[in-house]
């Protein structure tokens, strides 16, 4: 069997004048850019020392890194999160796919947790990337092209390359797939489906659209975002995505039915989803997220125990219960092949309404007000509510009948854990044993927005970033339902939508919970955010992801020290600017 190979030093990158190393550290001139657009950087790291390239232009030339090897090997690259967010796109000589890579700079409290206060000191994340056979194969870099629009102008660099055999037992893994289900969610910013899910990885495709009944196409229900609106920043994102959206109207087009359409060109269900609870967008943004619907009917807003009204309408009234079935129609009519409720915020979906009193009083003789938020009673009375507008969707599905792909699905993106959901309303054993709910993607964030319902943790609480998949399964077995976990949430992802800057998960961590969740019995997992850097990877196999875990994951924890002959490790520069 052949030896590992590391690969630290991208001087070897051909064609050899695509790159220059004249500025490689600080202490040499600056340099113009090469013929083809790269930069060579030096770094060196805990466990190793090498020379990264690097560059900002999507015109920059193609790059090939020899590899010279033979038969099957597991392929890692490395991408450092020090100050910037990284991208790459990557592909062996011989494919006609490109795949896209991200490794994006870590929150405080990540860089804390690894010993260190400082973006510039982070650490080089090796990202497994594919199992291949590389006879007669050689590894492609590029600056992405398909990629959202929100990378544009960012970094484009690789600092490694790690090459490892695949043992001779493990092959016949790798040459006969098993499949489990990929269900994958696509945010509601043109191009609205990316190239990259045509590639038949994913099973179902599911539109995450913002709002409740503020839309994002032609709707004879819902009001289309930004109606009416007149204080937007024409630099804030959903002024230009509004604008697009309604310059696509004009023209004739849907964009709901133009991602059905496509969805169904490549034989892949689609999901019509639904934020059930996003009615209103706290001001200024009201201007852009407001439901008449919401302004039309204050008698059916969410009451908290004192009766506050909330920011939420209650699905205990029947024609809030309506209103939403009938949008989610609207889809159905268009070819949708289920729809996805999205649960997992942690906005409540029915408190202590006039109905809810009712209920409680009849079935406990108590006013409901004087209970708190965590007695099971009330969240008894609540699951009643939740679960009656369950009967209501899976009567929709049906009598809408089934598409060319099946059975119109009902699914429903779940809590961490069943406790989680309970405090919610969300009686999973309930939908299962009647049949309600088709899949449950359980989520892994234990959001902030639950603090207002339950403030204290319970002890049973995973750490952030876990789904309790084992007692999903138990809690199901024996029923049609399937558990299909979300694999990271959306707070990994914030950077891409200029937020907070939150980091991407390292790969190694995401392989990790993959192999765990299909042990536990998972039907699948699900990407609850749009994330070209999932596809091709994998995921749909349990055995690959149990190899990547067991076996041939690449080495963390490889903390930078000095790029450029900067230290990076003890007081970097950056902290003075």
């Amino acid at each position: 069997m052949q030896d590992e190979l590391l690969i630290t030093d991208m001087r070897c990158a051909l064609p050899a004048d695509a790159w220059t190393d004249a500025d490689s550290n600080v202490t040499k001139p600056m340099s113009k850019p090469s013929a083809g657009k790269w930069r060579i950087i030096d770094y060196r790291s805990k466990a190793y020392n090498g020379s990264m390239i690097w560059t900002i232009f999507p015109d920059a030339a193609p790059l090939r890194i020899p590899l010279g090897c033979s038969g099957w090997h597991a392929v890692s690259i490395g991408m450092s999160n020090l100050p910037w967010d990284l991208f790459a796109e990557v592909r062996l000589s011989g494919d006609t796919r490109w795949d896209f890579l991200e490794c994006c700079c870590p929150t405080n409290a990540q860089l804390k947790a690894k010993g260190t206060n400082s973006y510039f000191g982070g650490p080089l994340h090796e990202q497994p990337w594919k199992f291949a056979d590389l006879t007669g194969r050689d590894l492609e870099i590029r600056y992405p092209v398909n990629y959202p629009p929100t990378v544009v102008g960012l970094y484009c660099a690789v600092y490694s390359v790690r090459v490892v055999p695949v043992r001779l037992e493990d092959v016949p893994v790798l040459t006969s797939r098993r499949r489990r289900r990929l269900v994958h969610g696509c945010a509601p910013l043109p191009p609205y489906y990316d190239d990259r899910f045509d590639d038949g990885q994913w099973d179902v495709v599911y539109y995450d659209h913002p709002g409740t009944d503020v839309v994002l196409w032609p709707s004879a229900v819902g009001s289309l975002a930004g109606e009416g609106a007149w204080d937007v920043a024409e630099e804030f994102r959903w002024h230009a995505i509004i604008q697009e959206v309604r310059a696509m109207i004009a023209r004739g087009e849907d964009p709901l039915q133009g991602v059905i359409t496509r969805a169904h060109a490549h034989g892949t269900r689609f999901w019509m989803g639904l934020r059930p609870q996003s009615w209103v967008a706290p001001p200024p943004l009201h201007q852009v997220f407001r439901s008449p619907f919401f302004m039309a009917h204050p008698e059916f807003r969410c009451l908290d125990s004192d009766g506050s009204a909330l920011g939420q309408l209650s699905v205990a009234f029947p024609p809030v219960r309506e209103r939403l079935c009938t949008l989610l129609a609207e889809s159905l009519a268009r070819g949708a092949d289920g729809v996805v409720i999205a649960c997992h915020r942690g906005h409540p979906l029915v408190r202590y309404e006039a109905p809810v009193q009712a209920r409680f009083r009849e079935l406990f003789g108590a006013d409901a007000r004087g209970i708190p938020d965590t007695d099971a009673r009330l969240q008894q009375v609540w699951a009643e509510f939740v679960t009656q507008w369950m009967r209501e969707l899976r009567q929709l599905l049906d009598e809408a009948g089934a598409t060319a792909l099946g059975r119109r699905e009902l699914a429903v993106i779940t809590g961490p854990d069943l406790e989680w959901n309970r405090r919610f309303g969300l009686d999973i054993e309930t939908w299962a044993r009647e049949k309600l709910v088709d899949v449950v993607m359980p989520f892994p964030r234990r959001t902030p927005f639950t603090a207002p319902v339950a403030p204290d943790p319970h002890p049973n609480d995973l750490q952030d970033g876990a789904v309790d998949a084992a007692a999903y399964c138990a809690a199901v077995r024996s029923t049609a339902m399937q558990v299909i976990p979300c694999l990271g949430h959306y707070g990994d992802r914030f950077h891409r939508y200029g937020g907070s800057g939150v980091s991407v998960p390292p790969r190694n961590e995401m392989w990790r919970s993959a192999a765990g969740y299909y042990a536990a019995g998972a039907a699948g997992l699900c990407c609850a955010a749009d994330d070209m850097a999932l596809t091709s990877a994998g995921l749909e196999d349990p055995d690959v992801m149990r190899l990547w875990s067991t076996r041939y994951l690449p080495p963390q924890g490889n903390m930078m020290e000095s790029v450029g002959d900067v230290c990076m490790s003890r007081n970097p520069p950056g902290i003075g600017y």
